[in-house]
């Protein structure tokens, strides 16, 4: 590197260990692997490979929550390290989530009512006997949720900015739901996302008080920095989350849906009413706090 100028980006050949893909090696001088050229007589293409690493990583973020999760690009070994790029375009059409793009965090309802609790927990075991490989799908108690928001985070200054924003939210949105008897959604009946989300649908005791809680976060999302942005990538309907198949799942079982039989019988179920008492603002993580629920960085309390 001190042989060349300034302004020449270069690694001498015998330095570069290997190249990465997001989380998968494609070329190893140490193990002789050659996924990207095919000099060590791969049979898979490096397309392929790449659609395989990226279907692996949207499983795996899908696992918890609704629309984004989480994944990791964490380097182990030693020597010069090239990543490909995160999004490419190609001939053969395949469209890739960029990195920037992908969420972070997400602002949430942490459901906290018993009776709510309790009722899910029967509708999830009543799928589980019917299948019982659908116990992976089914949210863990601890982590049931409303979610308002899903957001992408900036670094460290992206952290701090929404952190401060949550907080500033808080007088105002007490202001709001003072009146615990508006500030109440009712947990009831159940719908499906194409079959493959079986959720609960949430329906506010007071319109209004609830959607001017909701449009107050969500504008205070598009007012800040680009550090803070939101990134929801559907129109935005509460339900709440009771079982979801992850791909992983649907190959092992050869389907992506959830058979209507398994919980008919709870269709019309009154599951309970969640006072919205707290906001979450949750990492998208695999690991979770001490109650079982998400990490996170600011929790209020109304």
């Amino acid at each position: 590197l001190a042989s060349v100028d300034y302004d020449v980006l270069a690694i001498p050949q015998h330095r570069i260990q290997y190249f990465k893909y997001k989380t998968e090696k494609v070329w190893d001088k140490t193990e002789r692997k050659d996924v990207m050229f095919g000099s060590t007589g791969s049979k898979v293409g490096i397309m392929d490979f790449m659609e395989e690493v990226d279907t692996k990583i949207r499983d795996e973020r899908e696992l918890n929550i609704d629309d984004d999760d989480y994944d990791s690009d964490d380097d182990d070994g030693e020597g010069a390290t090239i990543s490909l790029p995160q999004q490419i375009n190609t001939d053969n059409n395949v469209h890739l989530i960029a990195e920037e793009e992908r969420s972070t965090h997400f602002i949430a309802i942490k459901i906290s009512d018993k009776d709510i609790i309790e009722n899910v927990t029967k509708v999830q075991n009543q799928i589980i006997e019917k299948e019982e490989i659908l116990q992976d799908c089914c949210m863990k108690k601890g982590l049931l949720h409303i979610t308002l928001a899903m957001v992408r985070l900036e670094g460290q200054e992206g952290i701090e900015e929404a952190t401060k924003m949550m907080k500033a939210l808080e007088p105002e949105l007490s202001n709001i739901l003072a009146d615990k008897n508006k500030a109440t959604l009712k947990i009831e009946n159940l719908k499906t996302f194409g079959q493959r989300v079986v959720y609960a649908e949430v329906t506010p005791a007071h319109d209004d008080t609830f959607w001017k809680f909701v449009n107050i976060v969500r504008a205070s999302l598009e007012k800040a920095s680009d550090l803070v942005r939101s990134s929801n990538s559907f129109d935005y309907v509460p339900h709440l989350t009771l079982a979801k198949v992850s791909r992983p799942v649907a190959r092992e079982r050869r389907s992506k849906y959830i058979e209507t039989s398994y919980y008919q019988e709870f269709e019309d179920q009154k599951f309970g009413e969640q006072v919205i008492d707290n906001l979450q603002l949750c990492v998208i993580d695999s690991s979770t706090r001490h109650d079982g629920f998400y990490n996170t960085l600011t929790e209020l309390k109304f």
